[in-house]
């Protein structure tokens, strides 16, 4: 990947960006999934905010299965009612359900990006990118994260794949 490939979003109206990651969320009665429901709360009312969860939020949620949207139910509620922007990065557990995200006004990338803020920058990416020499996982991921791959977890039933 090279820096031509960083999306660039620009918000300089915004001044607050929270980001989360590898919350690794089974099932929306966990401790951490009342927790994130809480700080959603938290946070639903600000304008001036940018919510960035950068993967790996749910163990196992691969495309845009009714079962997962079903399944998690309550986050993806929650988010619908944040009055400022929230992304969502593709991780290693959780890929190819972009149209869900924005079907509750979020925005959806697999590849990372920078934020740029009143103030600042901020480069949001998953970790999976940072080793670049492990050859092997690079090759599984760009296999996951491919047309291929979706179109196979497409067909699939969600319950197979959870």
């Amino acid at each position: 990947m090279s820096t031509k490939d960083i999306s660039l979003i620009k918000r300089p109206e915004k001044n607050v960006l929270y980001f989360i990651s590898d919350l690794h969320i089974l099932d929306c009665e966990e401790l951490i999934a009342k927790a994130l429901l809480s700080f959603i709360s938290s946070i639903k009312d600000d304008e001036n905010s940018i919510l960035v969860f950068g993967g790996d939020v749910f163990e196992v949620f691969v495309g845009g299965s009714s079962f997962f949207e079903i399944f998690f139910k309550s986050i993806f509620q929650s988010l619908s009612s944040i009055k400022g922007e929230w992304f969502f990065l593709a991780g290693n557990h959780d890929m190819h359900f972009g149209k869900l995200i924005s079907k509750y006004k979020g925005h959806y990338f697999d590849c990372p990006f920078i934020v740029e803020l009143s103030s600042s920058r901020v480069l949001c990416g998953h970790g999976d990118l940072v080793d670049d020499g492990d050859v092997g996982y690079q090759r599984l991921r760009s296999f996951l994260h491919s047309g291929l791959a979706k179109t196979l977890i497409k067909i699939t039933p969600g319950k197979l794949l959870f």
